[in-house]
């Protein structure tokens, strides 16, 4: 599966109670296919999927699929602690006709190489479809290495990469030692640099705010090699990161960018909380910054 393009890490909206609010996510997804994304995740850490209970997760897979159908690339984030859940969410996401995971190792657990290794083999021995590993120390409390990948690149499935790290070191050693593994970019400041070594894809959350800036950058980026232009573009959407980055608020103010766009409400499942007025009044004064 070739991975090309801009694939969005699609929110999950709720309703007032908390229970999904399916109508919201058709309309998001409408929006995003009218925009020509090439590629939609379902059930990434954008989509807030450690909220979602296993029924939850098949439930977004299902819907997703039937609204999308064949109109885009369409990847199921599978991770989960429990790792016979994560078998079971990739062997159903397969059957629906998802034709890639994006997996990571599982949170909290802090394997090692060795362990993570042996995880992911284990599902791509039973699941058989491409895997996009999902690199995200951060998040994950475990870092693909060397030992990790000398023991899955021989294995065919293991075709991609997303990689969003504060190790920019490790872009280079994908490209250079493991020139047929696709990496796909998970830093929304950083796409450029990715491109650099080789990069073609970008799984940005605030393309579910803003596809069509995310598509210019990638059309002037790879397209038509006009770097300049690619950088003018991103530069639109500098601002707005940096604030939400340094608030430590990313999805929560994903959903309020989408709330002012009139897509979803803001709500977010708990811990999460809505962004207070404060922080409302600086996000909309970045957001109109870009709209203008």
């Amino acid at each position: 599966m070739k991975i090309k393009g801009i694939y969005t890490p699609v929110v999950t909206p709720f309703r007032k109670n908390f229970e999904i609010d399916f109508e919201s996510l058709e309309k998001i997804l409408k929006f995003l296919l009218k925009k020509k994304i090439h590629g939609i995740v379902v059930g990434g850490t954008t989509g807030e999927y450690f909220s979602l209970n296993f029924q939850e997760r098949i439930q977004l897979f299902e819907f997703v699929k039937k609204i999308v159908g064949n109109k885009c690339q369409l990847i199921a984030g599978t991770t989960a602690i429990n790792a016979n859940e994560a078998i079971e969410l990739s062997l159903i996401a397969k059957y629906l006709g998802y034709k890639c995971i994006l997996l990571g190792s599982p949170p909290y657990s802090q394997p090692t190489q060795d362990e993570s290794a042996q995880f992911f083999l284990n599902i791509a021995k039973k699941v058989q479809i491409p895997i996009m590993m999902y690199n995200f120390p951060e998040k994950m409390a475990f870092e693909i290495k060397e030992p990790f990948l000398k023991k899955v690149m021989s294995n065919k499935f293991f075709t991609s990469i997303k990689h969003n790290s504060s190790n920019p070191a490790m872009i280079r050693h994908f490209a250079s030692n493991y020139p047929s593994l696709q990496i796909a970019c998970g830093n929304d400041l950083q796409f450029l640099e990715f491109c650099s070594w080789g990069s073609e894809s970008w799984v940005g959350g605030m393309s579910n705010c803003f596809p069509q800036l995310h598509i210019e950058i990638y059309k002037n980026a790879i397209i038509n090699k006009n770097f300049d232009k690619a950088r003018d573009r991103l530069l639109k959407l500098k601002q707005i990161i940096d604030y939400v980055i340094s608030i430590g608020k990313y999805t929560q103010s994903v959903k309020f960018i989408m709330k002012e766009l009139g897509l979803c409400n803001e709500l977010c499942r708990p811990p999460y909380l809505t962004l207070n007025i404060d922080e409302k009044k600086k996000v909309k004064k970045y957001l109109n910054l870009i709209l203008k």
